[in-house]
């Protein structure tokens, strides 16, 4: 088993790193969260030495900022938690030694574009470049340029999945399934450049990607993308192979608030992904998986909980690809419609519920109930009627939208209802069933 600091090698070099002192080396990492603290942090307060030394000694090293500073705006109507960072975070991520924080994430917008406008001003200040968001869809858009020694120019992209982070007028989040996306990733290829894209999205929790979703990134490579990185589900998922290039499907979190891990202990470790580029392209891979240590960061050094984070995430690898994924999505996607988005789509129409009933049939009422409120919608040109409408449901309205819209709820609930209606294969089985629910359950081993 390789040491912390050789990981493991997805894609080996073909010659000893020491004969490879031309290559850049570009680091990527995932989810980054600094919650507001009324006392002073630094950066030995965030992570080791030895995670240090590997961002300040890579040619570039780019991290997701997960949210924007507080101060600036207000909240925006959306489902789920506002979250903005504390104002030393652009000097911090600075001083550990990241090039780029990438903004395209469901998170970047909430508190409106004067907090967005602030992030990018502030992180600019403190000499991170920003990629993903913008004041409109050409600046949101608009690639990242990184001149690495003895390697190609490198350019970057920043997309994510639609929650309440993209306007319609193009302000905010760059948004993942615009048309604009691919043909931005072939036009950087065009030119040249090694292009790597940051993708945000998928679902939380889950340590495999929606099938979809793979089809999604995999078209990021058909249009010229040289490596994609993931993030959003703030667990590691596997990766793949895609016609000779590679997609990394979720780094997990690399720090994200010491009260977040306490109320998911399932997050506690991610992945420090390594790429050496050069003319070539990208020559070698390097995954080096790092955990929470105290508050903060530090590389997974203990040889047999190494073996065992390793050994999960090829085992999760090993599913990924083609096929192998279908059966797997399913029964997550089963699981969510009939545990979540049923009951988004009742509390939406009914109101707060009330007894709940068996799986099938809430899954059946929920589908009427949603039949119901198109057909209402569509024939009368407004909103259902108010008889449908229960007490809590002006408050439930922003989170049926959000299931609908984003793309991974969406899929799930696709997947579900092509599943128990018989419009595909059911190729779930219970041998699946019992693999999903212990990937779903593991942990990283403790100390």
């Amino acid at each position: 088993m390789a040491s912390a600091e050789e990981g493991y090698w997805v894609k080996p070099l073909s010659r000893p790193e020491s004969a490879h002192a031309d290559l850049a080396s570009i680091v990527f990492v995932g989810d980054f969260y600094l919650e507001p603290a009324p006392e002073t942090r630094s950066v030995s307060d965030l992570a080791a030495s030895p995670v240090i030394d590997a961002l300040r000694g890579a040619s570039a090293a780019i991290v997701n900022l997960e949210g924007p500073l507080a101060g600036s705006g207000e909240p925006i109507p959306k489902v789920g938690s506002h979250m903005s960072q504390d104002r030393t975070a652009p000097g911090l991520l600075a001083a550990m030694g990241f090039d780029v924080a990438c903004l395209a994430n469901n998170h970047i917008m909430d508190y409106g574009l004067p907090a967005l406008v602030d992030t990018v001003r502030a992180c600019s200040q403190s000499g991170v470049l920003t990629v993903g968001a913008g004041v409109d869809a050409r600046q949101a858009a608009a690639p990242v340029r990184l001149e690495t020694p003895g390697g190609r120019p490198v350019r970057v992209l920043s997309f994510c999945e639609r929650e309440f982070n993209v306007g319609e007028d193009g302000a905010g989040a760059a948004w993942v399934s615009s048309p604009e996306a691919e043909r931005l990733v072939r036009s950087a290829a065009a030119e040249g450049d090694l292009v790597v894209v940051c993708a945000h999205g998928g679902q939380m929790d889950v340590p495999f990607p929606p099938v979809q979703r793979c089809r999604q990134l995999r078209r990021f490579v058909d249009a010229g993308a040289d490596l994609v990185i993931g993030h959003h589900p703030h667990v590691p998922q596997g990766w793949e192979s895609w016609r000779g290039r590679f997609i990394f499907y979720s780094l997990g979190d690399f720090l994200f608030g010491s009260a977040v891990r306490a109320q998911k202990p399932n997050r506690d470790w991610g992945l420090l992904v390594r790429a050496l580029a050069g003319d070539g392209g990208i020559e070698g891979l390097q995954v080096l998986p790092v955990e929470r240590a105290g508050r903060g960061v530090a590389f997974i050094s203990d040889e047999g909980r190494l073996r065992a984070c390793t050994e999960y995430l090829l085992r999760l690898s090993a599913i990924t690809p083609g096929d192998a994924l279908v059966p797997y999505w399913q029964e997550v996607a089963v699981r969510l419609t009939e545990g979540t988005y049923c009951r988004v789509l009742e509390d939406a129409v009914i109101g707060t519920p009330g007894r709940q009933p068996r799986r099938g049939v809430r899954l059946h009422r929920t589908v009427w109930l949603l039949r119901r409120i198109l057909d209402l919608w569509f024939a009368k040109g407004r909103g259902p009627e108010p008889a449908l409408i229960g007490p809590a449901s002006e408050r439930q309205w922003p989170r049926l939208l959000n299931a609908l819209r984003c793309e991974s709820h969406r899929w799930a609930m696709e997947t579900a209802l092509e599943v128990l209606g018989g419009q595909c294969e059911d190729r779930r089985s219970p041998d699946v069933a019992a693999d999903v629910a212990d990937l779903l359950a593991w942990r990283r081993p403790g100390p």
